[in-house]
């Protein structure tokens, strides 16, 4: 395909500087992995989106998928302070017998809360591989909704801790598997901010969890589990947009899907200026060849090897920002925003938590 002349002042920046050998008819004459290259042009993140609609909107639509998360987990830790919640699975103390919860079963809340967001994170990677992107993704739906029938009829607090570590899960599984898939169909000069619209999302579905608790606080005490039922209709947005989801080009090449790899490229890059579908395909092939090798490579090393220079340093810089969050208490200051302003005897601890997020 003839390209149209770009003026010098107007000539974008080219990520990509070798063309393929075509014909005079345009037919590539070139077309092994290791050959066929073509320009594409650096993009600043307008132009990414606006030379690449289908591609960005669809990262939009994965990313919205944490909304869901952000709303229920910060839901069911702040929830604790709601005073129907707290008759529910506190006990009578003092002489007047007012409810307070057992500071060791809050703890609990928390602490498997955190271990099921680390299994989940750790063992993420290895169902996507097997079973695609685009199922996990429903699947961490599934058992996001899983922990929120384990609230609605949660009657003792244990019932609450194993909603905690089942949604836990579900949060770790999220932020390892949707990640991967924003990076795998985004374009390359926007995929940083489009993988950061996870984190977005995030913290708007934290912020929306805020509000309907400081809206469900002024009902009366036995109405409390009305925050959990609100769960449903973020949970059930995420399914359907999932629907419109493709599995992302890359899986299906390292499955050695051609003919579906070619079909997703085409969906989501046919009509952009610079797109070559053989070439793209033939880029993506030798990606995942070298991904492939690099990992056969890895495989003769051990976790041993962490400890020994140069990995050891970088563990550490990798490690010691999330560490000193932890040991500052960061984790407990946004899960349980609204107990710990209740405790420091806010009258309305919700308006708290509205006012951090």
């Amino acid at each position: 395909m003839a390209q149209q002349p770009i003026s010098e002042s107007n000539k974008p920046a080219i990520e990509q500087v070798e063309l393929p050998v075509v014909d005079s008819d345009g037919t590539i004459l070139k077309t092994t992995a290791e050959d066929l290259v073509y320009a594409r042009p650096a993009l600043s993140l307008l132009q990414t989106i606006k030379a690449y609609p289908r591609a960005s909107i669809l990262c939009f639509i994965a990313a919205v998928s944490a909304i869901s998360d952000g709303y229920q987990v910060l839901m069911s830790g702040s929830i604790i302070a709601l005073p129907g919640f707290i008759n529910q699975f506190g006990f009578p103390i003092g002489v007047d017998g007012a409810m307070k919860l057992n500071p060791n079963h809050v703890s609990l809340f928390g602490t498997l809360k955190t271990v099921g967001t680390g299994v989940g994170a750790a063992v993420g990677t290895w169902p996507a591989d097997r079973f695609g992107r685009k199922p996990m993704i429903l699947a961490i739906q599934i058992i996001l909704a899983t922990g929120t029938i384990c609230e609605m009829f949660a009657t003792h607090w244990s019932h609450w801790v194993v909603a905690r570590a089942i949604e836990g899960f579900g949060n770790g599984l999220n932020i390892s598997i949707t990640g991967v898939y924003i990076a795998e169909l985004a374009p390359t000069s926007g995929r940083g901010a489009m993988i950061a619209l996870y984190a977005l999302w995030y913290t708007i579905g934290s912020l929306l969890s805020s509000v309907a608790l400081y809206v469900i606080q002024a009902l009366p005490p036995s109405d409390w589990r009305r925050a959990v039922y609100s769960c449903w209709a973020f949970t059930g947005a995420a399914c359907l947009l999932w629907l419109a989801l493709p599995e992302t080009p890359r899986y299906l090449c390292q499955k050695g899907d051609e003919k579906g790899t070619k079909k997703i490229l085409n969906r989501l890059y046919s009509g952009t200026e610079y797109f070559n579908l053989e070439a793209e395909y033939a880029m993506l092939v030798r990606e995942v060849d070298s991904q492939r090798r690099q990992g056969e490579e890895r495989t003769s090393g051990s976790y041993r090897d962490l400890l020994k220079q140069p990995n050891l340093r970088r563990l550490c810089i990798s490690g010691l920002p999330y560490f000193w969050q932890i040991s500052l208490g960061v984790p407990i200051m946004f899960s349980y925003s609204a107990y710990f302003f209740q405790l420091a005897g806010l009258k309305n601890p919700f308006l708290g938590t509205l006012g951090m997020k």
